[in-house]
């Protein structure tokens, strides 16, 4: 696990209007986010990004198993749907740790972003697309939600906390 918290400066985050992704949490005919919320998302900037996907690589991948105890699988069928949005809301508000505040968002070198937990719970669909991968982690890292290609959520929980 990376030995030092990921931390970003204010001078790390661009507007949502100028973010490459920021459609998504724009676009009505996709997501149903009041303009008044849009702020619980805080898009990175491309290199702040880039670290945001260097560190992440340290959640994921090969040494994910030994860092990490899967406690939850959540499978996505029909992402969309409107009829699935609300119960895997309600899978995602049991699963994440009620005490965490921020999270960080990692999908790609040039794509990341923090938000506030309750915000990515009620709109997982906007920051989970399918054929995607994208890894969520919390400042202390006691945790870590991946989300892969295959639409599934996965839970795991430090081996180095008692949580």
């Amino acid at each position: 696990m990376p030995s030092e918290p990921f931390i970003v400066g204010t001078r790390d985050y661009v507007t949502l209007d100028t973010w490459p992704f920021g459609w998504r949490f724009a676009d009505s005919e996709l997501v149903d986010i009041p303009v008044r919320d849009r702020d619980e998302i805080r898009p990175f900037s491309e290199t702040a990004a880039r670290l945001a996907w260097d560190y992440a690589a340290a959640l994921h991948g090969q040494s994910y198993r030994d860092r990490f105890r899967e406690t939850a699988e959540l499978q996505v069928d029909g992402r969309g749907s409107a009829s699935l949005e609300g119960p895997v809301s309600e899978r995602l508000d049991s699963i994440l740790p009620a005490t965490t505040e921020q999270l960080f968002v990692s999908w790609t070198e040039r794509m990341a972003a923090e938000s506030r937990r309750d915000f990515f719970v009620r709109h997982w669909s906007a920051f989970c697309f399918p054929v995607e991968d994208v890894v969520i982690w919390p400042q202390d890292v006691a945790w870590v939600l991946a989300f892969d290609y295959k639409q599934r959520f996965y839970f795991a929980l430090s081996r180095d906390r008692r949580s």
